[in-house]
């Protein structure tokens, strides 16, 4: 896992989210990917929460109230920064 530094800090792939964590899209660098993002309610500046996480698998996300699945693979070319972690009980 390469991290990249922008001027917000240290940029991860979606794919390094945690279950319960905050983030804000930072960018996405493939046209395809962006294509297919945008069609879910993503795109660079949303603000997301990963309400699932399987390991390798799909994650689940809460976008604009509606809620998401996004395959591995693709969770690898978006580039995010975190917000903030909510730990609900």
């Amino acid at each position: 896992m390469k991290k990249k530094y922008t001027s917000f800090g240290f940029s991860l792939p979606l794919s390094q989210i945690r279950k319960n964590q905050s983030v804000q899209i930072l960018s996405i660098p493939n046209t395809d990917v962006r294509s297919q993002a945008l069609r879910l309610g993503m795109m660079e500046g949303s603000s997301v929460l990963c309400l699932e996480k399987l390991r390798h698998g799909p994650i689940v996300l809460l976008v604009e109230n509606q809620q998401i699945a996004i395959g591995y693979l693709l969770t690898q070319n978006i580039r995010i920064i975190p917000l903030k972690s909510l730990y609900y009980k």
